[in-house]
């Protein structure tokens, strides 16, 4: 079991916790890392959608298209093994101080989750309805020479009470479908489950904490109780999750960040970790070998962020920062929300077959991309941005206080 001297050394000497990454140049690579894999999924679907790719197209355009258009898998890997270090700081912090609790935590991880989530099922419902009715039953609605992948064959039929329901409490692709063309929905299921899973099993071998056999044996089976119903593959991506959790006790290595130039060598390890993790699934044609090609993907982007860790000089607020920063901000909104907006877009702007991968074509494309930027960007300053209001709103609510909810804040790091 842990020991509270363990969580004790995990703070101090190993740089792992909330307010040690806060403030700091690792965080703004962080939220990079973050803000670019969001952006990143919305161009794979968009290419996907809106474009005639082959394979055998030789020119450079159209290779490029379809090096991005299979990293899809990647970045909602890397999205497992961020959330897993991240969420896990925020468990072992309060754990360390003695103030956690479930209310604080549950408070944090469902205002997190529910304030975009909500307005993004009625966004994806409005898109989806008004579509349909648009375009009528010979169109992209209902299947019509699409193929495209995180869309089902048929958004109308997607379009459904128990599947809008099933999202709210996070049994897609467990006990139902994806809510109309939101396919990338599949993974909120996942994490909403890690959360509830991870905490559970974790408290049941705790020592730091005084809590009764009978309590922690329940824990025990309630985490147990959860992997057997999220079910196998989910349970392989949650080993992914926790290679994020694992980072915690992974050491940070003084010399590296003591030493400047090694400081900058240590980013420059990151960075090829990185783009290892661009080039593996290309030689994994067809996915046959998903989960050593998913392993690889979460073991290089541990790495990656092991790397980037070291960098510990204070924020500046350069260009970089403030980029990284101003797409972290709006990623988790960008992901939720993009979908059934592009598949709209892609509707109004595509009657036939796809366009053609041609300069001017990659131009128009170019528009559609920012469009749905900041479409995305204008959800998140109505729902992702207030998201520290309803968290202390809601902890009022449950009785908790303004001091207590100002400590649970500080205690969470958002994902």
């Amino acid at each position: 079991m842990l020991e509270q001297k363990d969580i004790e050394t995990l703070n101090k000497d190993f740089h792992h916790s909330v307010k040690a990454i806060k403030g700091l140049r690792c965080s703004a690579h962080l939220d990079l890392l973050r803000g670019l894999d969001a952006v990143m999924v919305v161009i794979v679907h968009f290419l996907d959608m809106f474009y005639k790719l082959s394979f055998d197209n030789p020119s450079l355009i159209a290779k490029a298209a379809m090096f991005l258009v299979v990293q899809g898998i990647s970045s909602v890997i890397t999205f497992f093994v961020l959330s897993g270090y991240l969420i896990s700081m925020s468990i072992f912090d309060p754990l360390r101080k003695g103030t956690f609790n479930w209310k604080s935590y549950l408070v944090n991880r469902f205002s997190r989750l529910y304030v975009v989530l909500i307005p993004a099922l009625c966004l994806g419902a409005f898109w989806d309805i008004l579509g349909a009715r648009l375009y009528g039953a010979n169109s992209v609605y209902n299947g019509v020479s699409l193929g495209s992948i995180c869309v089902p064959p048929s958004v109308v039929k997607h379009i459904t009470w128990e599947n809008f329901f099933g999202q709210l409490v996070f049994l897609q692709d467990i006990r139902c479908h994806t809510f109309g063309s939101n396919g990338v929905l599949w993974s909120l299921s996942c994490e909403f489950w890690y959360y509830i899973i991870f905490p559970c099993l974790l408290l049941a071998f705790y020592k730091g904490r005084q809590a009764s056999l009978k309590k922690r044996i329940l824990l025990c089976l309630t985490g147990l109780a959860g992997i057997a119903f999220i079910g196998p593959l989910m349970t392989f991506r949650f080993l992914l999750w926790l290679m994020g959790t694992a980072l915690i006790f992974v050491p940070l290595s003084k010399l590296i960040r003591h030493s400047k130039g090694l400081r900058v060598a240590a980013l420059v390890l990151g960075i090829i970790c990185f783009i290892w993790r661009l080039t593996l699934t290309p030689t994994f044609p067809d996915n046959k070998d998903r989960f050593l090609l998913e392993f690889l993907l979460g073991l290089s982007c541990m790495l990656c962020m092991f790397f980037v860790l070291h960098d510990k000089e204070p924020l500046k607020k350069n260009i970089y920062e403030k980029g990284s920063e101003f797409l972290a901000a709006f990623s988790y909104s960008l992901y939720l929300v993009h979908m059934p907006f592009l598949f709209f877009l892609r509707a109004t702007f595509i009657k036939e077959d796809r366009w053609p991968l041609d300069w001017e074509h990659a131009f128009y494309g170019g528009g559609v991309l920012l469009l749905v930027l900041f479409y995305a960007w204008l959800v998140a300053q109505l729902t992702e941005n207030h998201t520290a209001k309803v968290r202390e709103w809601a902890m009022q609510m449950l009785g908790e206080g303004k001091k207590k909810a100002a400590v649970a804040a500080a205690d969470n790091i958002d994902h």
